[in-house]
């Protein structure tokens, strides 16, 4: 991210120097007092454009993008899912499993849910995901341990806890020896569509909320930048069909600053 800051640094501050070098030539013809002379006057020209450099340069920390020919909008930015206002979306995996630690890992969101929200309680997570699942199909898994029911990738439970909604939507399928989670890209297509209908169904108008979906655990197996990608176009796509919210908003965890450049991102959306 250093690297990216100081060459874009080094390129607007060059720009913004030509740019004012150029117009104060220009008019230096028919004003010349206008012309710099001494050391403070060039100051002033490099400040001026040192300012314009760093100013295009600083990462940004949030975005917000229009959706073309429809009136919704997102937002990107860097920060702590669980202290937004509203909704909240988190991906879990298709047997919605509540046993911390090898079915269900800290390090997830999934796994925090169930810590910090519901008291490290499996029991809490599964009598709210029972309850708001009561209508969905389900295949029937014999399983050692853990939950038994399978649900469809992209089924969402709408459970709420403390005033706040929650959507816990399928993403990850549960290899039944090893535990462990993957998704493929057209499993990540599935879940954030299964997500944006149960969005708007339950949210109730309200703003929603959710992480960067199909990296870590996940094992999609793609970088970030093309998973926020992913996202951003999916959400695009249905929303254009069908208003999903007026408030929608991807909140990437800090650590990813090195490798997703916000301005950049905003840039190529609104030029495609």
């Amino acid at each position: 991210m250093l690297k990216r800051s100081l060459f874009r640094f080094v390129l607007y501050a060059f720009a913004t120097y030509g740019v004012v070098w150029t117009i104060i030539e220009s008019f230096s013809s028919y004003f010349p007092r206008l012309r710099p002379e001494g050391l403070l006057d060039y100051a002033f020209v490099l400040v001026v454009s040192c300012s314009a450099g760093l100013w295009r340069a600083w990462p940004a920390k949030r975005v917000e993008l229009r959706i073309p020919n429809s009136d919704s909008s997102m937002c990107i930015e860097f920060g702590n899912l669980f202290e937004k206002e509203g909704c909240i979306a988190i991906q879990v995996n298709e047997f919605f499993d509540s046993l911390l630690g090898d079915h269900v890992s800290l390090n997830s969101l999934h796994g925090q849910f169930i810590r910090d929200v519901l008291g490290s309680q499996p029991s809490a997570f599964d009598a709210l995901v029972s309850k708001a699942l009561s209508n969905e199909p389900f295949e029937e898994v014999p399983r050692k341990d853990g939950n038994t029911k399978r649900y469809k990738i992209g089924t969402t439970a709408s459970v709420d806890v403390n005033g706040k909604r929650y959507l816990l939507f399928a993403l990850t399928r549960t290899d039944i020896k090893t535990l462990k989670a993957s998704a493929s890209i057209h499993e990540l297509w599935d879940a954030l569509a299964g997500l944006w209908e149960a969005i708007l169904i339950r949210a109730n108008g309200n703003p929603v909320s959710m992480a960067l979906v199909g990296g870590g655990l996940s094992g999609v197996g793609l970088p970030p930048v093309n998973l926020l990608q992913i996202m951003m176009i999916s959400y695009s796509y249905y929303t254009k069909k069908n208003k999903i919210t007026s408030d929608l908003s991807f909140v990437l965890h800090p650590s990813c600053r090195d490798e997703i450049d916000l301005s950049s991102i905003a840039e190529q959306w609104r030029h495609s």
